[in-house]
């Protein structure tokens, strides 16, 4: 079923507004993948990028709907000095104008620290938050995301579960972390933002294709789409989601 939402989800096209689009697509979205909704304690995880507003905004614009109590963490890394200052005050000001309460938790203000590290750190924050909250973490990881993630375990060499890519939700502690727009593609949640007229920040360390990520976002995928097409995405996540069905069954 979620090979199938896979395949099809990019031709809905016809739709009045990026956002009803993304609305419909969320909502078929949360009922394939089986998570419960309504009545949630609901932290969003926002750095301020493009991905994270959108999901920002497309839960805020369902909030009434499934009547859920929401909390916007904004993780300082500390590793980028003003312009981290800055993502850290964007994102409160975004906070207060969405009506959602903002809460500011900072790693540490070394620039060694690794990118590895900085993820056990960040996930350490959301495990804390989460039970204080008594809340589920929404993370806003998009299908670019899932992508990257397959062909980085590809390349540098995985099983079964590695051609996985990233879980829609897993259990976190009492609670869940789910991924709600990782059926988004990334120019798409770009597009509704536009649309809305909201901004986000742009990470400059992203374009640094030293990192092994940025070099498949920056270079390899676009060779993928030239090569391809866009809805190559689609067709490698299709295969991805089969062989998660295969590896379940084998479990």
């Amino acid at each position: 079923m979620l090979a199938q939402f896979y395949l099809h989800q990019y031709l809905r096209t016809a739709m009045s507004s990026y956002l009803d689009k993304m609305q419909r697509c969320f909502d078929e979205w949360v009922s394939k993948t089986g998570y419960t909704l309504r009545n949630k304690n609901i932290i969003l995880a926002v750095s301020g990028g493009s991905d994270s507003v959108a999901m920002m905004y497309l839960i805020d614009s369902i909030r009434k709907r499934y009547s859920l109590n929401l909390y916007v963490l904004h993780v300082d890394h500390g590793v980028r000095g003003f312009e981290s200052r800055l993502d850290a005050l964007f994102v409160n000001n975004l906070s207060e104008e969405f009506n959602i309460p903002y809460i500011l938790r900072e790693i540490s203000k070394s620039k060694k620290i690794s990118e590895e590290n900085l993820r056990d750190w960040r996930y350490k924050i959301f495990a804390e938050e989460s039970e204080r909250l008594d809340a589920d973490v929404f993370i806003a990881h998009t299908k670019n995301d899932n992508i990257e993630t397959i062909l980085f375990n590809l390349f540098r060499g995985t099983g079964p579960a590695g051609l996985c890519g990233i879980p829609f939700s897993r259990n976190f502690g009492h609670h869940i972390i789910f991924r709600p727009i990782l059926f988004a593609d990334r120019a798409d949640l770009e597009i509704l933002l536009r649309e809305k007229r909201l901004n986000w920040r742009e990470d400059k360390t992203n374009s640094d294709s030293t990192f092994t990520r940025n070099y498949i976002r920056n270079e390899i995928m676009p060779l993928f789409y030239k090569r391809f097409g866009m809805d190559s995405l689609d067709r490698i996540l299709n295969t991805s989601l089969l062989q998660k069905q295969l590896v379940d069954s084998e479990s």
